[in-house]
């Protein structure tokens, strides 16, 4: 087999161990699924960097990096990306890079909030999905609300120890 088709060939088996790392398998039960033994497992991990680093990624580190996107999905974030103008005879005019922002998420912000605060944001039995979402922003516009007011507050105590 040419390097090419042992290089695309190591690529399916690491999307392989990366699942079974996402199940939090051990070690020793990703070799046995792999039909190969735990000390060839071991001597792979030697040889190849890439799988090492696979392995060494625990369940855990996974749940932190998908819990931090959806954060970050939920919040907004901004991004870098590239501006290009072209001139009427469709020559480049200018490029350049700006930052964009990228909103927070209704989806992403309605799923985090049942998930960390189930106690008051759990979906209400017996309402359309449509009336559940109406009573999502609501209680989100509130919260919002009290949540800058206690900002403004502390500011104001902020501003008033200054002075």
């Amino acid at each position: 087999m040419d390097k090419q088709g042992k290089n695309f060939k190591l690529k399916n088996k690491l999307e392989i161990v990366k699942g079974y790392v996402r199940e939090g398998l051990p070690e020793e039960e990703i070799a046995e699924k792999l039909g190969i033994s735990f000390k060839t497992l071991q001597n792979y991990k030697r040889k190849f960097p890439e799988l090492r680093r696979v392995l060494e990624t625990k369940k855990e580190d996974v749940d932190r990096m998908v819990e931090s996107s959806l954060l970050k999905r939920a919040l907004g974030y901004n991004v870098m990306v590239s501006e290009t103008v072209f001139d009427q005879d469709n020559r480049l005019k200018q490029s350049k890079q700006v930052i964009k922002h990228i909103p927070g998420d209704l989806s992403a912000q309605k799923f985090w909030l049942k998930m960390n605060m189930p106690e008051k944001w759990d979906e209400v039995k017996g309402i359309s999905q449509e009336e559940d979402f109406e009573t999502f922003v609501e209680e989100f516009r509130k919260l919002e609300k009290e949540t800058l007011q206690e900002e403004e507050v502390s500011e104001e105590k902020e501003w008033e120890e200054t002075e």
